[in-house]
């Protein structure tokens, strides 16, 4: 068998490496699409992006215009932005070069086929997309040997050995002749097509990335294959299969016209061997046709920087006493900023502190009575333990098998082979349903719970954690959130969302526990704390416990608004604080006006409870749309600021953090989620046709719980849908880079990038910011490995 050369292997490889995971739908979580080319610089390589598969990177003219106009760029920071560029431009000749030209790009040869073929046959890309993803489809569902790693090229290619459609829907009859021909291993079909194509070494890299990204759905998914290998440590590469796959079908349509029409397939084949020769002025070509949208990007975020850092600049408000007599963890997802807000403003005694949503449990839960189980856990880690209530067998098995039922039942009807059956013969229950919920008014209800055990069983491999090791585990946790001294109520707040009919349910869900509802974090870290034994231990350590002390689980809706306390006999004062916030929230949130301490009307939280029941609703709430900052700081220095629910706020104290190993756990976990997310919002607006999830009213569920398809076929859909980011008249969501400031000395943050890879790559190259900031009026930006301090004018509003 031939091999790939050295060269070539390599090459192959750094494409298939630069494919970003995509979770499934049931732990969907937010992922940068840019993630696996975060060593190289942002701009070059969004460039590269758009040349090679046509990926559109940022906004369009029309939108820069609009963001003027609304005060979004102003007129100080589009001049710094030109100062920076360091091309001799103005404001005025920016806005005046500006242009919606696109920018060449390289077609694949199935495209290339298509523009020299009759207009009325169907289009060879068309096919080969819709052939390989409905293959990727079955496979995922129905292989049994998929930790083999050339599993995918077999599996598909006895599928399309024994495909008496393509020839037919294509008009090429001789098709089977050349199927027959395919070799068996996807090495052997990977050097026959390159020698085949011409395609040179220099080149192979972007031709076999290329490749990919025409199905990067599916090469997205296959990614996250990869990833979950990895984390277990079993690695495995079905990624090279799918990219062989796809050139196999360039050396099909190659081997077929040279055979039955070699005049166009000479014509074809120079035509699109060109576009490689040419790709080097492709590249600068399109870099010079975006100058000016860098500029006005640059200048966006200039502008919200500006915003942001003079209201920070009064964030030396007075603080509340050290020791609260209730404190409140909730996630650092944006959407908590608004309700930690409304319900600091209660009481004085109340706290709140920002903390990833898992509190720093690194589970699996496994459902008693049951043998699967699921990470819930942020996806850049693996689990350590596993999580199971603690209850009678067959109690569990009894609670447990209603809910196994229907996850079979919906298994049923999303298999390929029974789905139109179960339509036939159980459709009408689905129509019946409908009526009820389109002419039936939704009671208000609270998001429901199915956890309800008070006793939790942790266990490793080895057997139940030991007192030791739960005690482990509750330390590391108070020690992550800085907690020595523990108040008196101690409220630890997950968040979930409540849809109904929304496939993308997970992504609204709580991210740092792995799509997950945080309830299940929420009530074993409270679990934990309640434990004697480990209250004894922990004052062995140092941690301060009153002899009143009191873990307490609570769940934050972030689609009606409610903070609803999960326990029993709360006392009064927490309850009606609890209310009285949700109220609040619920207010802002529907914009209406409302004193966020004394609220009787539940106009708003009403409102929000009928949408997020109401099974056609394709906007129930607006997630983490225009998240823009993070910030790395105590709270007493954003407590009294209106931030827009546009920041991830994670509570941090430098002087308490002697070795900073609590803030490179910061940089190296809760800031890399954050620019996931980040980057997952701003691609999908800036692209949402290849980097989004297109209309969520087309999409069908592939494959359970895959993913989507928009419509029947085509690639599988990644990304944010368009109704998750715009309200049909405006998009609701800003794109800007991640601004993420870290209040500490500048030398420490600078020391501390330049040891963490993945941080220095994503500060040098420019896909976040990153500042230093001395909580009081010092900003300084840290690049290059330097800190810089920022212009007089970058402190003006």
């Amino acid at each position: 068998m031939t091999l790939l050369s050295p060269g070539q292997r390599i090459a192959v490889k750094q494409a298939c490496d630069s494919i970003a995971p995509c979770w499934p739908l049931d732990r969907s979580i937010a992922v940068s699409p840019y993630w696996k080319m975060r060593h190289l610089p942002a701009k070059e390589t969004m460039t590269r992006l758009q040349v090679l598969a046509g990926i559109q990177q940022l906004s369009s003219p029309a939108d820069y215009q609009q963001a003027i106009k609304q005060g979004q760029i102003t007129d100080t920071a589009l001049a710094q932005a030109c100062d920076e560029s360091g091309l001799p431009v103005s404001p005025e000749s920016v806005l005046r070069v500006i242009t919606d030209e696109q920018a060449p790009r390289i077609l694949s040869l199935a495209s290339v086929f298509d523009q020299v073929t009759d207009v009325h046959k169907m289009a060879w890309h068309d096919e080969i997309v819709y052939q390989i993803s409905q293959c990727c489809a079955d496979f995922v569902q129905t292989a049994q040997d998929t930790d083999q790693p050339e599993a995918f090229y077999r599996y598909w290619r006895e599928q399309i050995l024994h495909d008496r459609g393509i020839d037919i829907i294509m008009d090429e009859p001789s098709l089977r002749r050349v199927f027959a021909e395919l070799p068996e291993c996807p090495e052997a079909l990977m050097v026959a097509a390159l020698n085949q194509l011409g395609v040179p070494d220099q080149h192979l890299e972007d031709y076999a990335l290329s490749s990919l990204l025409d199905i990067n759905g599916w090469a997205s998914y296959f990614s996250y294959l990869n990833w979950q290998s990895e984390l277990d440590a079993a690695p495995r590469n079905q990624l090279f299969s799918l990219l062989a796959v796809r050139i196999a079908w360039d050396w099909i349509l190659k081997t077929h016209y040279r055979q039955t029409n070699p005049a166009m397939m000479k014509t074809v084949l120079q035509r699109w061997q060109q576009q490689w020769q040419q790709l080097d002025a492709s590249l600068l070509n399109a870099q010079s046709t975006r100058q000016s949208r860098w500029i006005l990007q640059r200048a966006a975020e200039l502008t919200y920087q500006q915003t942001l850092q003079q209201k920070l600049l009064g964030a030396n408000a007075p603080s509340t006493s050290d020791i609260a007599d209730v404190v409140a963890v909730f996630c650092i997802d944006v959407r908590s900023e608004l309700m930690r807000r409304h319900f600091e403003a209660q009481s004085d005694s109340i706290k709140t502190q920002g903390f990833a949503g898992f509190f720093g449990l690194p589970l699996a839960y496994q459902p008693a009575g049951m043998t699967l189980k699921r990470p819930h856990l942020p996806g850049l880690l693996a689990p350590i333990a596993k999580v199971s209530e603690a209850c009678p067998a067959n109690t569990a098995a009894q609670r447990i098998s209603p809910l196994y039922a229907k996850a079979r039942f919906r298994q049923w009807g999303q298999t390929g082979a029974n789905s139109f059956g179960m339509v036939e013969s159980m459709g009408w229950l689905y129509g019946l349903r409908l009526l009820v919920k389109s002419f039936m008014q939704p009671r208000a209800q609270r998001l429901e719970s199915q956890l309800q055990a008070s006793q939790w069983s942790l266990s490793n491999d080895a057997g139940q954690l030991s007192s030791e090791q739960r005690t482990d585990l509750a330390f590391a946790m108070l020690n992550g959130m800085q907690l020595t001294t523990l108040p008196r109520v101690l409220l630890l707040v997950g968040h979930a969302s409540e849809t109904m009919n929304n496939p993308h349910a997970a992504s609204l869900d709580c991210g740092a526990c792995g799509g997950q509802s945080g309830e299940l974090s929420a009530r074993v870290a409270s679990y934990l704390l309640n434990d004697s034994d480990v209250q004894a231990a922990l004052r062995q350590r140092g941690i301060a416990i009153p002899a009143n002390f009191e873990a307490l689980p609570a769940l934050h809706n972030t689609t009606t608004q409610q903070l609803t306390v999960l326990a029993e006999d709360v006392e009064p004062a927490l309850l009606v604080a609890a209310e009285q916030a949700s109220l609040a929230a619920a207010a802002e949130t529907t914009g209406q006006p409302a004193d966020s301490t004394a609220i009787e009307d539940d106009a708003a939280s009403k409102l929000l409870i009928q949408r997020a029941r109401d099974w056609s609703q394709v906007r129930p709430e607006w997630g983490l749309a225009n998240n823009a900052a993070f910030i790395v700081a105590p709270r007493q220095l954003t407590r009294h600021l209106q931030l827009d629910g546009r920041a991830f706020l994670h509570d941090y104290q430098h002087q308490q953090d002697n070795d900073y190993a609590l803030l490179t756990q910061i940089l190296s976990a809760p800031m890399l989620v954050t620019h996931w997310i980040n980057m997952q919002y701003n691609a999908s607006v800036w692209d949402n046709h290849k980097l989004g999830a297109g209309n969520k009213v087309l999409h069908n569920v592939v494959a359970d719980n895959v993913g989507v398809f928009e419509g029947n076929g085509g690639d599988l859909r990644i990304g944010l849908s368009k109704q998750s980011l715009h309200d049909g008249q405006k998009w609701m969501h800003q794109p800007l880079r991640l601004s993420v400031y870290v209040c500490c000395p500048a030398e420490v943050l600078l020391t501390l990038v330049e040891q963490i890879p993945d941080v220095r790559q994503l500060v040098d190259n420019e896909w976040l910011y990153l500042f230093a900031w001395d909580g009081k009026a010092d900003f300084q930006r840290i690049l290059h490995g330097r800190c810089h301090d920022l212009p007089a004018q970058s402190l003006c509003a």
